[in-house]
């Protein structure tokens, strides 16, 4: 939760293993596995090798082999030229993905391209009876060739995006991927309940796109929950940007939650830090902002959840249910915030 992404996919129980998809934060994925007893990873995929999607990636994934963790595929590329002396955490992360392509750490244990093909999209997980599925829908191969005939400048042209169904109903984690790789698209790819909205809620555009407006991804999409990973503070981006917001809100018919509370929706986020702790602790513990409890200091003081976690359950009829609740204690929180961006 924040602005470094961290998403894990769990299927239904004794129907697989776990996905763990992008890792901004070793601490937040380790706690998360040990607290849940996972052990065996069917895939850990990197959207793109952007820090805030990666940057806990590499020691999350040495100290899950260390204590005898098993992943089946580790989806990843390099999409974009690591210079030495520079990018240091990324170039490590490929060495040692390189590494362990040679030699792997365990037995089953494959390395493996996070693009698709014009076959279609790359199957990740799915249920023997065909009730669910996870699958790589972007980018196309065609779109990361471009970018790295380019020099690597667009690195989010190259960012994965997965989709999560069962029964007919989706949930689509959106990576950072621009509006020109959303557009390529077929209609019953793009339909999803819940959308992890890309890049923050930032911006989708200047990568030679047909489409123009967030409502163009927003209405294809037709979500009614839109979750935004987003960070307190997130430098000079703005995220998430008020037109996006807007846009991903649809008048109304989408839910948007954003993990953290930014200065965009409250003036002084860090005010209401201690009781937005309490009420985001009610989906899942949030390791983000606290090592252990009473342990201020242990973790950022700086970042104030919003939404906090959030939870998405897919039932096998087709149902979803979402944390957290609408109605409940976020909805006691967004009701301090000066001017939240997803009731505007």
């Amino acid at each position: 939760m924040g602005q470094g992404d961290c998403t894990v996919i769990v299927p239904p129980a004794g129907q697989g293993a776990p996905i763990l998809f992008d890792c901004a934060d070793a601490y937040v994925a380790e706690r998360f596995m040990a607290d849940h007893g996972i052990d065996r990873l069917a895939a850990v995929v990197a959207s793109h090798l952007d820090q805030d999607h990666v940057g806990g990636l590499l020691p999350f994934l040495r100290g899950f082999f260390d204590r005898g963790g098993k992943v089946g595929r580790l989806v990843m590329f390099a999409d974009r030229a690591l210079a030495r002396g520079k990018n240091k955490p990324l170039r490590a992360l490929a060495a040692h993905a390189l590494r362990w392509e040679r030699t792997p750490p365990h037995p089953g244990f494959v390395l493996k391209h996070n693009f698709r093909d014009g076959e279609g999209p790359m199957r990740l997980l799915e249920a023997s009876d065909g009730q669910w599925s996870v699958d790589l829908i972007l980018p196309f191969v065609g779109d990361v060739s471009r970018s790295l005939i380019e020099g690597g400048q667009q690195p989010n042209l190259c960012s994965a995006v997965l989709r999560v169904e069962r029964a007919g109903t989706a949930v689509l984690i959106g990576g950072d991927a621009p509006l020109a790789s959303w557009e390529r698209l077929e209609p019953n790819q793009l339909s999803a309940h819940t959308i992890r909205a890309p890049h923050h809620g930032g911006k989708l555009t200047g990568y030679g796109e047909t489409w123009q407006t967030y409502e163009d991804l927003y209405d294809s999409v037709g979500a009614q929950v839109a979750a935004v990973s987003v960070g307190t503070h997130n430098g000079n981006y703005g995220h998430p940007k008020p037109d996006h917001i807007l846009a991903a809100r649809r008048g109304g018919a989408c839910r948007v939650l954003c993990t953290q509370l930014t200065p965009r929706c409250h003036a002084d986020p860090e005010a209401l830090r201690d009781e937005a702790l309490l009420y985001a602790g009610g989906v899942e513990y949030p390791y983000r902002h606290r090592a252990q409890p009473g342990h201020r200091k242990a973790r950022p003081e700086n970042q104030v959840p919003c939404a906090g976690n959030i939870a998405v359950w897919l039932t096998a009829d087709g149902a979803v249910h979402v944390e957290p609740v609408s109605g409940g204690d976020h909805d006691r929180l967004l009701a301090q915030i000066d001017a939240p961006l997803c009731q505007r």
